[in-house]
This record gives C-alpha cells, structure tokens and sequence, in this order.
C-alpha cells in the first residue's frame, strides 16, 4: 500500500512540474573486484539475465559451458595448461567443468589453481523528486522596476522535500573463470579482454573516488554513441574506462552534495588518472559542498595578517589571514591563471598576473609590508 501511494504522489508531482530524476545503479564493480582479489586473472563470459539462469546450469551439467565464454577460454587454455599436471587442453576443460560444478578452487599442479562460478549483480533504480511536505514557505514574488528600483512582495508556496526512493531491478549474471599462478612472471602474456576491449583498441582513463561517498557517474568514451553505462563508484575505489586510441572521455556525474541534482560534466583526456574530491565550505568557495573531478589541486597559504582577493581564471576568490584555500584543476587543464593587487601602499593598484601549475603557494608580505608576494613551495 505504501508503495501504491508513493507512485501515486509521484505521478502527482511530475505531472505538476515537479524535477523527477531516474538513475540505475549496480554492484558490478564491487563483486568482480571481490572475485579478483587475490592475484586471480578472471576471464569473463556473456551476461546473462533472470531467465537463462537455469539454461547456464543446464550447461554446466552438460559440459557445454564454453560457449557462454566466445573464444575467450581458447585464447588462454593454450597459456595455463603448461602449468598444469596434465598437459592437455582437455583435462583443463575438464578441471574448469569440475569447478563450475563443485564451487571449490582446484589446484592442478604445483604452479596453478583456478575456480569457476556465476556472479550475480544486484541492480535498482534510484527514484528522486521534491515532494510537498504539507507546509508552507513564505518567499520573494518579484514585481516591475520602478524608477530602476525593484518591487517585491512576500508570498506563500508549498515548501517541498527531496525524497528518494530505491527499486529492485532484476539481477544480471555473468559465468567466469579464473587462473592464479604462484610464479607471477607466468601471468605474462594472459589475455583477459573481451572482444568489446580488444575492438576499442586501446585507450583508457583511471577514476579514483577519495571522498567518502559512493559516486555514481557516466561516461562518453568518445565513440559518437554518447553517454551509456552508469556505474557506482565505491568509496576509496578506482575504475578503468577503456575508448578507441585517441578519444577524448567526457565524465558526468552530481556534484552537488547539496538537496537537488546538478550534473557536472567535463572532457577528460585519455590515459591519465583524475580523482573526485570533496569542495567546499572554505575561504575560496564559500557556504556549499560539491564533488569536483580533478587532475590536481592549487593550494594558497595566506601568511599575512591582510585577507586577501584575488581572481582565479573568471571567478573572485577571497583567503582570510592565516588561512589556507585551495581550488581544483580540471582534467582539460594543467594551469589556471591567478590575478591579485601586490602593491599594497596606498592609491596603488598594481596587478600581477601569473600562470599556476598544480601545487602549493605562499602569500607572503615583502618590502617593508608594501608588497605582496605569491612564491612556490
């Protein structure tokens, strides 16, 4: 019943203007990072869903479980098998069914051991919209300038509440096989790309997450099909994006940690690793949070007793005395250009403009307390 009258208001609100924002998340990332942990090299099969579930278990009895893996269990038997006891393709194949039936690790000679299984991705749609609390806010109603002075008034509105929701989707499943070796200069030369990898030859990006916030974010690989696959990025987490040699990644996600989607987006090139990092609430930005996705960082030390302004790229930015202020740079850029007054005598208006690379800075006072200095640590 309280799910009925949920999608009810929610039918209600969007019908009344209201922003209703959908996003699908899944555990993906987490339960292949778990199956790999510990030196495994996992070879990927299709994915699968509810309803060929059974078909794969059928398979597994049946010994035809190759096929859910494309030429992916060729390309490497022909690498693992020399570290087997027995040196044949099919006593491997036969270990590999062995292993998909029991659920243990099978060790196959001193040098090898491998496991097979299914994993399952739980997956859930997240459901938000600003619904109305049953209370009124009083706000600014605006009216015609009069005489280049504004007019307003006060008016009452529903006061509205960001409301979220997670719906069960169905499950996905993925058969996998994987390899450890004990010598870990025989992993050389596995091949565990799938054919979607091996037909983006070859360019990537690494995104870390060193917030403490689970980070849910799209990307465009630059391919010309746009934006596609959500993932959730846990905390302390990294993640590879893969694209063709040369494309230029564009990342998206909500930045503002704040009531109320506002997405970010920003082209990042490729092979490089960026990290999303928590802003906000300081000398340089000011009240608010926001998640920025960032190359490096700029950092001011303000060792003097003035506050100090300045212009950082187009914006205004102020660091109060003894306090320290830092500004994010984007991945599209290595530099940002900062402009301050050094001359502080006074009716002197001097400015300095300067090209900053990432790092951290001092504001310092010189020449008696007349001038103020910017130098690098």
């Amino acid at each position: 019943m309280r799910r009925t009258l949920f999608a009810l208001v929610f039918v209600v609100v969007s019908t009344t203007g209201s922003r209703v924002s959908y996003a699908e998340s899944t555990n993906r990332n987490e339960v292949r990072s778990r199956i790999a942990a510990g030196g495994w090299y996992v070879l990927w099969g299709v994915t699968i869903n509810d309803a060929e579930y059974a078909k794969f278990a059928v398979a597994v009895y049946s010994g035809s479980v190759t096929e859910y893996f494309s030429d992916l269990l060729d390309r490497n038997i022909a690498k693992f098998k020399s570290e087997a006891t027995m040196r044949t393709e099919d006593f491997l194949l036969g270990e590999i069914r062995r292993a998909f039936k029991t659920g243990q690790v099978i060790r196959t000679g001193r040098k090898l051991a491998l496991k097979a299984g299914i994993a399952t991705y739980n997956r859930w749609k997240n459901v938000s919209a600003h619904l109305p609390t049953g209370s009124l806010e009083r706000y600014k109603v605006y009216g015609p300038t009069i005489l280049g002075r504004e007019t307003w008034t006060w008016g009452w509105r529903p006061e509205m509440k960001l409301t979220e929701r997670h719906i069960p989707l169905p499950n996905n499943h993925q058969p996998f096989v994987a390899f450890r070796l004990t010598d870990r200069q025989q992993t050389r030369g596995v091949d565990n790309r799938t054919s979607d990898d091996r037909a983006r030859e070859t360019t990537r990006i690494t995104l870390v997450n060193e917030t403490s916030y689970t980070i849910t974010h799209d990307v465009d690989h630059g391919d010309g099909r746009g934006f596609r696959t959500r993932w959730t990025l846990a905390r302390g987490a990294a993640v590879r994006h893969y694209g063709k040699r040369g494309n230029t990644f564009r990342v998206s996600w909500d930045g503002d940690l704040r009531p109320g989607p506002q997405q970010r987006t920003v082209p990042v090139p490729p092979n490089g690793r960026y990290r999303f990092k928590k802003y906000g609430n300081n000398a340089t930005t000011g009240p608010g949070q926001y998640i920025d996705l960032v190359r490096g960082e700029i950092r001011f030390e303000n060792r003097t007793p003035n506050i100090i302004h300045y212009r950082l790229d187009d914006h205004r930015f102020n660091v109060a005395a003894r306090r320290s202020a830092w500004h994010p740079v984007r991945p599209s850029s290595d530099l940002r250009q900062i402009r301050f007054d050094h001359d502080l005598r006074t009716n002197r208006n001097r400015t300095r403009s300067l090209r900053l690379a990432p790092g951290i800075y001092d504001f310092r006072l010189a020449g008696g307390g007349q001038f103020l200095e910017l130098a690098g640590n």
